[in-house]
């Protein structure tokens, strides 16, 4: 029998779902699958996509809304479809799905596949957009074979909100491959930092976006060296907010007019995660909206103790009193008190650290990920 051919559709991406197609697609090859990725083209995921030796499809798919490019993308999806005799089409994100599930539609593509990675609706969208988006993925949601959620909340969300069927939907958590100790270079990656030795580094990795709630972990930065300088015992404290995004400068300023540029480093973009978390001796996660955060589960898997918003699947991956503390989202004063606690309790700490590697990697296994997925792939195919 002819290995099955998969076609995955994903807007430029570089931060987990990135992270999570690339995983994705090297697992299915490996247990027999013909994939094919179409991306936009001189982009990090084609980068990673061509390095696994799998072919990336070029396409002009964009993040907002565009119509002159999401025109353009919708015919060539569809002329890919037409000719490429795949098996099942499977499209990443809300914009890959409503652009690439209407070109499936146009191209009598019948099996195909959503995985709703984050939430695409939160408080501070505006309500009109909000019903959009919503009787949107309700209708596309009927021409879909089955829709994949990576947690219990991006599910309950569908079903309370999208009304959609809870049987048309199936949870699968990301996955991450745990990383060896060569991955890891504290020393190395403080210094090129200019961080010195002893300092108790917080940090984050996230896209500059606004459900990514950075704002709040600034605010909390005064508040954090306010609480220290009343301890008993003096802490040196370093913040590092890694990652890029259109929020960037306006993040920027922020720490400047709070006073703290001095303590929070923005190092931009990166392309070592492993080696970044390495630096960091907790880390947060101060989200207003998350599906369900591989960052998290690739801190957690470095060790690290964490200070997280109860947002979104967040509550999924950090154990409250166990892997680390959860606090109300938009909370910068809550934040703050979480973080505080972890600095000052070394014990408290380190076993949040052993805590969160165990439950990240037993957890949240790239190999099941893939078995799962492939799983959904032989229902919709009858095998």
């Amino acid at each position: 029998m002819a290995p099955k051919k998969i076609l995955h559709v994903i807007r430029p991406a570089e931060g987990g779902m990135k992270d999570h197609l690339v995983t994705l697609s090297g697992g299915l090859r490996e247990k027999g699958y013909q994939v094919e990725v179409a991306c936009p083209p001189n982009s990090v995921l084609a980068s990673e996509i061509e390095k696994l030796g799998l072919a990336v499809r070029p396409i002009n798919l964009v993040g907002p809304l565009s119509p002159g490019n999401d025109w353009v993308c919708l015919n060539q999806l569809q002329a890919m479809m037409r000719s490429g005799r795949y098996d099942i089409v499977h499209f990443h994100g809300s914009k890959a799905g409503l652009v690439g599930r209407t070109a499936a539609v146009l191209a009598r593509c019948k099996k195909t596949v959503q995985t709703v990675h984050n939430f695409v609706v939160y408080e501070e969208v505006p309500a009109a957009r909000k019903i959009l988006y919503r009787s949107g993925e309700n209708l596309l949601s009927r021409v879909t074979s089955k829709i994949i959620t990576v947690s219990e909340a991006l599910k309950e969300d569908l079903v309370k909100h999208y009304k959609i069927k809870p049987e048309k939907i199936k949870v699968i958590y990301n996955g991450i491959e745990p990383p060896g100790p060569e991955s890891f270079d504290k020393t190395g990656c403080r210094a090129r930092f200019g961080i010195q030795p002893g300092t108790v580094v917080i940090g984050t990795i996230a896209r500059m976006a606004p459900q990514k709630g950075l704002n709040y972990l600034i605010e909390a930065v005064p508040l954090i060296e306010a609480a220290l300088m009343q301890s008993e015992e003096p802490v040196d404290i370093s913040f590092i907010i890694a990652g890029d995004g259109p929020l960037r400068p306006g993040l920027e300023e922020l720490a400047g007019k709070l006073g703290v540029t001095d303590k929070v480093l923005f190092p931009g973009f990166i392309d070592n995660i492993w080696e970044t978390l390495s630096c960091f001796d907790i880390f947060v996660t101060p989200s207003i909206a998350e599906g369900l955060s591989i960052t998290t589960i690739q801190a957690m898997a470095a060790g690290l103790p964490v200070a997280a918003s109860r947002a979104g699947g967040l509550p999924e991956v950090v154990k409250e009193g166990v892997t680390g503390f959860l606090v109300r989202p938009r909370g910068s004063v809550e934040l703050a008190q979480a973080v505080v606690r972890l600095v000052t309790d070394r014990e408290t700490r380190q076993q949040f650290g052993s805590n969160g590697r165990s439950f990240a990697v037993e957890r949240f296994s790239n190999i099941q990920m893939i078995n799962e997925t492939a799983g959904i792939y032989e229902q919709i195919l009858g095998l």
